[in-house]
């Protein structure tokens, strides 16, 4: 997947099926649905960093890395080798144009969907190899398809279309919403993804994880108008301004909310990861948003209002956290010395510190670097456990990784959404070079 070093400017906005089909005629027949790895970023474009992504999906072996003078990220994807899939790229190797080869593939996407269409995971599995097309289209496609990658007939709307039609199963499945959402979010459809986020809090309002979810998609969301509001020159009008302060109030009484809150005992600690989240955005706002009232973000704690406000930036962090209840999944990272950081060795010689196990709940399991030298951090996870069954057919990772973290417009951010559909298997998953 291609370098995304600026936020999406536009997000669709599908309010009814009758509006989607007109949207995406070749699709319009079809109920699709979501796939797996994506990219975002958090602030405007970074000289001396590239994010991308590697994808091993869909019969593609191929690993694309981006770098240029200082930083790169890589991720890899799953690649569930179904046959439903081998199918899809059978009628892809056909050849024609790009708009032939969409249409031919939802074709056969509803031949396909007669046989699997009852399962979640078919869905997510089908979305999952329309994006990896959207990427080839953005990295090697025609000056005229790169114009046209997010347009109505474009691979990256189909995809989109097939993220939110899991939705229409009808099944009100927290695990399988935040699947959606996680997607939808990685793959610059933030709007829909606040839209389910939204659902998922309605239907787990007790799960600290709902709160938090829903924040970092507003939080996103007001990056993208603030980047905007940047890229037009002119001074922002009042509907804006009133727009990113309803997002800023609203991701702030979020994050304050997980971090205030009383919750089971296996979500422990995801206070301290929603407390640097908070301050980190609000260090964000005052740089990006100069014409905001403080006021708009600030924040009151019951008590150590102070001290409990203080930004803790760093050059490094890598958040880990999934969709499922009552798994066990460790982060791994591997520093340049050959140190490796993990639950059982949480703190490094060059300063690196992973939060604590979780064993239980959402995660997220953190590494962060205050000052990070030179070379490649290897991140790997282990999928320990899992006691619980989830109808999606596998548990859900969200990678985020960050550089410049809480440093305003200098933080660059990416997310990589991946499966596991293996217990007590090391998953290799990407890495950052600095």
């Amino acid at each position: 997947m291609p370098p995304v070093i600026c936020m999406a400017d536009t997000a669709i906005d599908v309010d009814s099926e009758e509006e989607r089909d007109e949207a995406m005629p070749c699709v319009s027949e079809a109920k699709c649905l979501p796939s797996s790895s994506a990219s975002s970023s958090a602030s405007s474009s970074l000289p001396a960093s590239s994010l991308s992504l590697n994808n091993n999906n869909n019969n593609n072996n191929n690993n694309n890395t981006t770098s240029n003078n200082s930083k790169s990220i890589t991720g890899r994807n799953w690649d569930p080798n179904m046959p439903y899939l081998a199918a899809l790229e059978a009628v892809l190797q056909e050849g024609g144009s790009s708009s032939e080869q969409l249409a031919n593939v939802t074709a056969e996407y509803l031949r396909q969907r007669l046989s699997h269409g009852a399962t979640p995971a078919f869905y997510f599995d089908v979305a999952n190899f329309l994006f990896a097309r959207h990427a080839a289209v953005v990295t090697d496609g025609s000056a005229e398809a790169k114009k046209d990658a997010k347009g109505p007939a474009s691979w990256w709307r189909a995809a989109v279309l097939c993220a939110t039609s899991v939705l229409e199963l009808g099944l009100e499945n927290p695990n399988l919403l935040r699947i959606v959402g996680y997607l939808l979010d990685a793959h610059d459809a933030r709007a829909l993804a606040k839209d389910v986020f939204e659902q998922v809090l309605v239907l787990r309002g007790e799960e600290p994880q709902s709160f938090r979810d829903l924040a970092l998609v507003l939080s996103r969301l007001c990056e993208e108008h603030l980047a905007a509001m940047r890229a037009r020159g002119a001074p922002a009008s009042e509907a804006d301004k009133c727009e990113v302060t309803a997002l800023s109030r609203r991701t702030v009484e979020l994050l304050k909310r997980v971090v205030e809150g009383t919750w089971d005992h296996r979500f422990s600690e995801v206070e301290v990861t929603a407390l640097v989240e908070l301050n980190a955005f609000r260090a964000y706002l005052q740089e990006a948003a100069t014409w905001m009232e403080p006021s708009a973000y600030a924040v009151d704690f019951k008590e150590h209002t102070q001290a409990l406000s203080t930004n803790l930036h760093c050059d490094l962090r890598i958040s880990l956290g999934w969709d499922t209840d009552m798994v066990d999944i460790d982060l791994h990272v591997v520093e340049p010395t050959g140190e490796e950081a993990y639950y059982g060795h949480r703190n490094t010689r060059i300063g690196g510190m992973v939060s604590r196990d979780f064993t239980q709940g959402y995660g997220p399991e953190e590494y962060m670097l205050k000052v990070a030298p030179k070379g490649k951090y290897s991140i790997w996870t282990n999928y320990y456990s899992n006691s619980r069954q989830d109808m999606s057919g596998a548990t859900s990772l969200l990678l985020s990784l960050y550089t410049d973290y809480g440093r305003g417009l200098k933080t660059k951010h990416q997310q990589v959404v991946l499966r596991l559909n293996k217990v007590n298997g090391r998953v290799d998953v990407g890495g950052i070079t600095i």
